[in-house]
């Protein structure tokens, strides 16, 4: 009988959060290429699928087969047939690998995209199903420089239509309890904000919006203007908005996230112009030492369809 009552409360509480809340997860694509890194990131994929009650859509991209992986046939279309289904049973042995179904209503589906590009695959899987979130895991590495620099997950960060949270092969996080989110002073705080406040509410965490500057004075007075318009116009109990003056902004971020137990680290992505642009430049990224083991959010400011 208690199951039985938390099930309807949970219920009823996804069906007036799917009235209330256009940004809530609907759909959540999760790509994986079968290796330890895409399945160190699954546990927390379903975790949020969990939550928001969403479907949860696994994609395998394979590059077009040749004659070496199927030596006993010359059929190009026979070669295509047997590398998506190949594809497919790999997907079904994922899920029965890495799910025990404890009575969850959750809902799977597959999808294999034939494509010379990862992130192509990707794009048009995007474009097809029109996800509201995208899963991947990243290679683990001791250095930020090798973690973040490859070129699968730049580019998706970039290019993706929709939110990329990028899981770290070492990552542990399954809750999300800190939220740290870089602001770069602009007006589509606002609505990223918001977007992300209807992600993380079922984990109910603390969200720290912070400016990491080099130069303090003008600033930090426009985050004081900023401040006073996210206060007003992001509704969360929870949320914390302070400016930081560091001497470099990748020294500022990670000070940040070494001061605090920081569960999901949050950019808004502008086109190479903001923080992960600023991150991920060369310069910077040689000089990073810093351990990094928790997930990373990127949100496309095109989303919003702002000048700012």
């Amino acid at each position: 009988m208690i199951n039985v009552t938390k099930s309807l409360i949970r219920n009823q509480y996804l069906f007036l959060a799917y009235k209330l809340n256009p940004y809530i997860m609907k759909k959540i694509l999760y790509s994986t290429d079968f290796s330890k890194n895409a399945g160190d990131a699954f546990p927390l994929a379903l975790e949020i699928a969990k939550k928001h009650g969403a479907e949860l859509h696994f994609l395998n991209v394979i590059d077009i087969p040749t004659a070496w992986d199927f030596p006993y046939t010359d059929d190009p279309l026979v070669m295509e047939e047997q590398a998506l289904s190949s594809s497919e049973k790999g997907l079904e042995e994922f899920i029965n690998t890495h799910y025990s179904n404890t009575g969850e209503d959750l809902r799977f589906f597959i999808h294999s995209f034939e494509n010379t590009s990862v992130v192509g695959g990707i794009l048009a899987c995007i474009e097809k199903i029109n996800p509201d979130l995208l899963v991947v895991g990243i290679k683990g590495s001791s250095k930020v420089r090798e973690l973040l620099i490859g070129s699968t997950t730049k580019a998706l960060l970039s290019e993706s239509p929709v939110p990329v949270l990028a899981i770290p092969e070492e990552s542990t996080v399954r809750d999300f309890n800190q939220v740290l989110y870089l602001s770069d002073i602009v007006e589509d705080d606002i609505p990223a904000l918001n977007w992300l406040v209807k992600f993380v509410t079922p984990f109910d965490p603390e969200i720290e919006v912070t400016h990491v500057s080099t130069h303090f004075t003008k600033d930090g007075e426009n985050m004081f203007h900023h401040k006073e318009e996210l206060m007003e116009k992001v509704n969360y109990s929870h949320l914390k908005i302070t400016s930081r003056l560091f001497d470099s902004i990748n020294k500022g971020v990670f000070s940040l996230l070494s001061e605090t137990k920081v569960d999901l680290l949050v950019m808004l992505e502008k086109e190479k112009k903001g923080f992960w642009g600023k991150l991920l430049h060369r310069d910077h990224v040689k000089q990073m030492e810093f351990r990094v083991s928790i997930p990373l959010l990127a949100i496309p400011q095109a989303r919003f369809h702002s000048n700012s």
